[in-house]
């Protein structure tokens, strides 16, 4: 039974979740994780941002298991160009922090240094560095995804800052809450001693065609790439078209068609109700 919040949101069921509160950020990082092998896309960043005891790190721990994940619960620059070697070597994806708060830790220098090589990492690609004992001079910029869990307070403390840097558009940010229905639901699972979310496994399809879309298509992405600037951006609409993009033509690999859909752009105009800082419920 799909549990009932006060914002009325409709979550459809797929039948494949133990917990149908947990399907649309399941379905949401399935689409981030697709992003990364569909021709001619943006791989997708991302930020799970709530409360603090939400299962940010419950959800990003299930992505484990994946060969293309590099699962790290701190990073700072020699590891990060540790783990860019293994990009460029086709080995790895995506770098995965499940609490990025952990990264703010370090010294100023270190912390600003880290987000300089993770902010070219995502966006146009890593090309060199001659940090002392970390020289890398790649032939090709070197690209991969970062997703992370932060919380409400840490994301509000630093938004300015990866606002001004570009940081922060770069990502696609996750947030909700949890309607009473959903407390109650966890609640149990915990005092029965239950863990549904293991239960839970990523499609993803390494060898797609990319997904073709007519002109109504691109108007409709139009239209859901200035609905998700509203919290995240102010000015040019490039980068969320490119997100958009992504996700939308990731929900066709997923249904294994060859073209995008009106389908898939209803779904994208699901999540969407989540790709911002609003918290609505689950």
């Amino acid at each position: 039974m799909v549990p009932e919040n006060e914002t009325n949101i409709i979550i459809e069921s797929k039948g494949n979740y133990p917990r149908l509160f947990d399907q649309p950020t399941i379905d949401f990082l399935n689409l981030v994780l697709q992003s990364a092998f569909i021709p001619n896309c943006k791989i997708l960043s991302a930020f799970l941002i709530t409360l603090p005891s939400l299962g940010k790190t419950t959800y990003l721990e299930i992505t484990q298991h994946l060969d293309f994940i590099q699962f790290s619960n701190d990073v700072s620059p020699k590891p990060l160009f540790d783990f860019l070697d293994e990009v460029e070597r086709g080995k790895k994806k995506f770098l995965v922090i499940p609490d990025f708060i952990s990264t703010l830790a370090h010294n100023r220098n270190t912390v600003d240094n880290t987000r300089s090589i993770l902010r070219s990492m995502i966006e146009e690609g890593f090309k060199s560095s001659d940090f002392y004992g970390m020289q890398r001079h790649y032939s090709v910029p070197v690209k991969a995804g970062l997703i992370s869990g932060i919380t409400v307070d840490k994301v509000n403390e630093n938004t300015g800052k990866w606002k001004s840097d570009g940081f922060y558009s770069r990502f696609l940010p996750w947030s909700y809450s949890h309607s009473h229905p959903t407390s109650q639901s966890i609640i149990k699972d915990k005092l029965d001693g239950a863990r549904p979310i293991k239960e839970i496994k990523f499609t993803i399809y390494k060898n797609p065609v990319e997904p073709t879309l007519d002109e109504l298509m691109k108007e409709k992405i139009k239209v859901l790439a200035y609905q998700i600037t509203q919290d995240k951006y102010v000015g040019a609409v490039y980068r969320p078209i490119e997100q958009i993009l992504s996700l939308v033509k990731g929900n066709a690999v997923l249904r294994e068609s060859k073209k995008v859909e009106q389908e898939d752009i209803d779904k994208i105009t699901l999540l969407s109700l989540w790709i911002n800082r609003v918290q609505n419920p689950i």
